[in-house]
């Protein structure tokens, strides 16, 4: 991604960090989407460029959305309040680990930033258990 503000590697979350994330929509891929959108951090990557010796970070994000549209998707449910307030959401969410809804992005300020009406402007919003991250690791496909 030419031009974009690395944030530190210092920074990176880890797997099972729920990240504010300008998600990419389906009509526009390889841009940051319009809204900040919280996301599971489901895989984090170092990198460094053979030229210059910079070292970035990448992140394997899965988009969070509402519990009622991901009957048909792989997912992880965040199905109470409680649960929800306790890991940093504000409602119940599903984070889906399918088709367009995992994306692997820089670690960058063009997609990882927190919304402007937070008054806590923190980019990790929360975190699952150890607990809620075994299961997410049992349900994602591999990688490889």
């Amino acid at each position: 991604m030419g031009g974009a503000t690395f944030h530190s590697i210092d920074t990176m979350p880890e797997p099972g960090d729920i990240v504010w994330c300008k998600f990419p929509l389906r009509e526009r891929p390889g841009r940051p989407g319009p809204w900040v959108r919280p996301t599971l951090v489901t895989e984090s990557v170092v990198h460094e460029n053979a030229e210059t010796g910079h070292r970035f970070g990448s992140v394997w994000v899965s988009y969070g959305t509402d519990l009622r549209k991901v009957s048909d998707k792989l997912h992880f449910a965040v199905s109470t309040m409680a649960h929800a307030r306790k890991i940093g959401l504000h409602k119940p969410t599903a984070f889906c680990f399918s088709g367009g809804n995992v994306k692997h992005l820089v670690w960058c300020a063009e997609y990882f930033i927190p919304p402007d009406y937070l008054h806590c402007r923190a980019i990790i919003m929360g975190r699952l258990s150890d607990e809620d991250r075994e299961e997410v690791r049992k349900l994602l496909p591999s990688r490889s």
